[in-house]
């Protein structure tokens, strides 16, 4: 920029208007902080700092491209600056290209190991698939920066997904107790927790708080399902059908609204078409997700077509092996036209993946029983009684079959 005595004043103007360009980028202007960039950066062409501030301003603008060619020239001026590499890394992250978007993130990770937005971007690329690293890394994020909303946030879904309610629980509270933009996703947070451990309730009050704070369909579908499990299906049906409206790509949305279709059939057969239709809406999204596989099969039996609810059982049971029910629910088909050998197998199978699921203990051990296999079948009725709940009906019918129990020992 030359020395203060070849331009007198130009170093104050230069900072003031850096600091207008900022502004107008915190106010949410983007094209008047553009304006105001293109004659800074016609001083100072070499300023990392400057083309870092064009890629925000061309972000907010709209223009993918200009924000990406500014954010690579930072990363040339400034390659020790993580900023430039972690918003450029968002920028290919919304174009769908995830493995360029690790590798600018790992790339920001170098220069910066401990930043707290490249650490969390990084960690949110993986949570769904590999939530014990991306705990780690929000973890890191935290030690950094405690007060980093998006790392609490990410680590208390990490800790969802980990099965750690108690930890997710305390990161959510947290994070309503901040009160910023982050708590009405937090309160989402907190009714899944509570639906997951029995209290529907409680989780419809939640998610009510957090569609009242942001209008989010992610947040209106999971109201719409704790509401099914309240019982109250009209309304549950208005939630969902208002969050697939907004987001039809969501499958999750889709195999609800199924499922509150399906419940409504039991009134109002026509439900049951709309049922069907939603079902078939969510495999079309995602073939592989064994849930919507599962629950068109169970509807299926309902029409009364059997073959069809064999095959998408097998279907679900081939893509997630731990779903027992599709296995036993195949068995009962086929023990009832006469295959059992084929329901055995069936069984056993589940068996290997879920030894500890009482219903498959019972179903086998009444199978092997009508074919004579007393040994086998008072083995799994005898597993069904370590097994099943205290409270189940079945237990005394068991017990009766059982020769220890019927003599009084």
């Amino acid at each position: 920029v030359g020395s203060e005595e070849d331009e007198p004043g130009l170093l104050e103007r230069l900072r003031d208007l850096r600091e207008e360009a900022e502004s107008h980028l915190e106010a949410g202007d983007p094209a008047s902080a553009l304006r105001v960039l293109a004659a800074l950066a016609q001083e100072l062409p070499e300023d990392g700092h400057v083309h870092f501030l064009l890629g925000r301003a061309h972000s907010a603008a709209g223009d993918g491209g200009a924000a990406r060619a500014s954010y690579e020239r930072a990363t040339e001026l400034t390659p020790q600056d993580p900023r430039p590499w972690n918003n450029l890394a968002l920028l290919h992250l919304a174009e769908g290209q995830r493995d360029e978007a690790r590798r600018t993130l790992q790339q920001g990770l170098r220069v910066a190991p401990e930043d707290p937005n490249v650490l969390t971007n990084l960690a949110n690329l993986d949570v769904s698939r590999r939530p014990a690293q991306s705990h780690a890394l929000y973890t890191k994020a935290l030690a950094k920066d405690p007060n980093h909303e998006p790392a609490r946030l990410g680590r208390a879904q990490a800790r969802e997904r980990l099965g750690d309610s108690s930890g997710a629980t305390s990161d959510y509270e947290r994070l309503v107790a901040y009160n910023g933009p982050l708590a009405p996703a937090a309160l989402d947070g907190l009714g899944r927790l509570a639906r997951r451990a029995g209290d529907p309730h409680m989780a419809v009050a939640f998610h009510q708080r957090a569609l009242a704070g942001r209008d989010y369909p992610g947040f209106r579908a999971n109201l719409g399902i704790a509401l099914i499990e309240t019982g109250q299906l009209e309304p549950a049906r208005e939630q969902l059908e208002a969050a697939a409206d907004a987001r039809p790509e969501r499958v999750s949305t889709w195999q609800a609204l199924g499922v509150v279709y399906a419940r409504l059939g039991e009134k109002d057969r026509s439900q049951l078409t709309k049922a069907k239709q939603a079902y078939e809406r969510a495999i079309k999204l995602d073939p592989e997700d064994w849930r919507s596989r599962f629950n068109y099969a169970l509807l299926a039996e309902r029409f009364g077509k059997f073959d069809v609810a064999l095959r998408h059982y097998e279907i679900a049971f081939h893509l997630e092996p731990r779903a027992w029910s599709a296995a036993a629910n195949m068995a009962k088909i086929y023990a009832e036209t006469g295959k059992t050998k084929k329901a055995l197998e069936l069984l056993d199978k589940a068996l290997e993946a879920s030894p500890d699921e009482p219903e498959l203990h019972i179903q086998r051990g009444y199978l092997l029983a009508g074919e004579e296999r007393t040994i086998e079948a008072r083995t799994n009725l005898r597993k069904f009684l370590d097994l099943a709940d205290p409270s189940d009906p079945r237990r005394e019918q068991v017990r009766a079959a059982l020769p220890e129990h019927a003599s009084g020992s």
